[in-house]
């Protein structure tokens, strides 16, 4: 079974406010030589998506995924903006045919509603996957922290409301829900997974807060999560989304790549005890 090289997030070595600038995320894309990226579209890249798409594009590096702006979703869950929130989804939209990105993955809820009013969110969401259709795009939901609900109901919702939603698994916010062991058994889901964020976490139990940590840094049981979704088949993109910035705020380049070694590693493992 030939399985994606793991992607590396771009938020591993940069962070928003204050590390953003396309300078930053080029400079650790060429450090991080022959790695395949999935790439943050920050909330200051509007004005020059263009030119920064151009930027990202000349390293050379494989970049398959484009992780949306996070404020695109939640803004549904306002009283207006929509419009505009349509306009900057489409601005992702061609940034990441620019880059080369097939899949594309968006928060659909977020802060400051969360989940609390997610009917407004998913009444947009057929459009959205119409929009990103039309750029030959697959829209993957990412499995956040929730108010009232919980991230695999919420998916599950999507699924409901348009078949063509993909779902992305983010180890942490189901750990924090109890819900790691569910992704992967829970029939509701599949096949509609597409995409994976892997990171560990010090103590899901005390809900978010702390910085997203490295495999076999925090208690999550990575290592099951893995095995459980090649039992499920899955073949699909796994993106290592752990901080691993220096002091200087150059990126821990020895970090990463153990990271995604291990990511690599243990997916191959999976695939030839399941063989």
């Amino acid at each position: 079974m030939i399985l994606p090289e793991p992607l590396c997030s771009t938020g591993c070595f940069s962070r928003d406010p204050g590390l953003s600038s396309v300078d930053v995320i080029t400079d650790g894309m060429r450090r991080l030589d022959g790695t395949s990226f999935e790439v943050i579209f920050y909330s200051t890249w509007f004005d020059a998506a263009v030119e920064i798409a151009d930027q990202i594009a000349a390293t050379g590096a494989p970049t398959p995924v484009l992780h949306a702006e996070k404020s695109i979703g939640p803004a549904f869950a306002s009283d207006s903006g929509h419009e505009i929130a349509f306009d900057r989804f489409a601005v992702n939209c061609r940034f990441a045919r620019a880059i080369g990105a097939k899949l594309m993955v968006l928060h659909l809820w977020g802060l400051p509603d969360s989940d609390r009013r997610l009917d407004r969110n998913l009444a947009a969401l057929t459009r959205l996957l119409d929009i990103a259709e039309s750029y030959d795009l697959t829209l993957s939901i990412e499995t956040l922290l929730c108010a009232v609900g919980t991230p695999l109901d919420a998916v599950v919702r999507c699924r409901t409301v348009d078949q063509r939603a993909g779902i992305t698994l983010d180890t942490a916010f189901l750990a924090m829900h109890d819900q790691l062991g569910a992704a992967v058994t829970d029939d509701r889901l599949w096949p509609g997974v597409d995409h994976v964020h892997l990171k560990d976490y010090a103590d899901p139990g005390q809900g978010w807060g702390t910085s997203y940590l490295h495999p076999g840094q925090g208690k999550l049981d990575l290592s099951a999560m893995i095995n459980g979704l090649h039992t499920r088949g899955y073949t699909g993109t796994v993106t290592l989304e752990a901080h691993a910035l220096r002091d200087d705020d150059t990126p821990d380049t020895a970090r990463i790549e153990e990271s995604l070694d291990w990511i690599r590693t243990t997916r191959s493992s999976a695939a030839t005890v399941g063989s």
